[in-house]
């Protein structure tokens, strides 16, 4: 019985060790030049499908590898766009992910990737000022000048 045990702990002690030391395929390096690369293409198709979009930020942006061809990249991003009516500016924040996957067909040394689908989870609207909201003409109880309800507007909206 201890030889099959000292056999089992040997052969689980190589395979981890085996696990922690091999070369991983997708280099840290790859995934930070990516994410930056990210960065540029979210700023970009913003100010392109937003036009009225100012102050475009990336919160949040980070990268994990699905295998040794495929990279699934977790981002945050806001914005400020003034309202068309009021010209009030509203603060959108949006989550979302995207699946990038390795270009097998360069013929080059350096890595091409391919991003195939972008996701937006959810987003958030927040009014800078506020907005004042009247109820149906029910005498008495019409708003004070200056008075506003400031809270989040959840959105979940799903874009592929």
């Amino acid at each position: 019985m201890k030889y099959i045990s000292t056999l089992i702990f040997t052969l689980a002690l190589t395979y981890t060790w085996g696990l922690v030391h091999r070369e991983n395929p997708i280099n840290f390096e790859t995934h930070a030049s990516l994410q930056l690369k990210m960065v540029e293409v979210i700023r970009q198709s913003v100010s392109e499908l937003k036009p009225t979009a100012q102050d475009i930020k990336v919160l949040n942006i980070s990268t994990e590898s699905v295998n040794d061809h495929t990279i699934k990249a977790i981002f945050t991003y806001q914005f400020l766009e003034p309202d068309t009516e009021t010209g009030e500016l509203t603060e959108q924040q949006i989550e979302g992910e995207a699946q990038l996957r390795r270009n097998q067909n360069s013929d080059s040394t350096e890595d091409h990737w391919v991003m195939d689908n972008v996701k937006t989870k959810s987003g958030t609207l927040n009014f800078k000022n506020g907005i004042i909201i009247s109820p149906l003409s029910v005498p008495g109880t019409e708003p004070t000048p200056g008075e506003s309800h400031s809270s989040p507007i959840e959105l979940n909206d799903s874009h592929e």
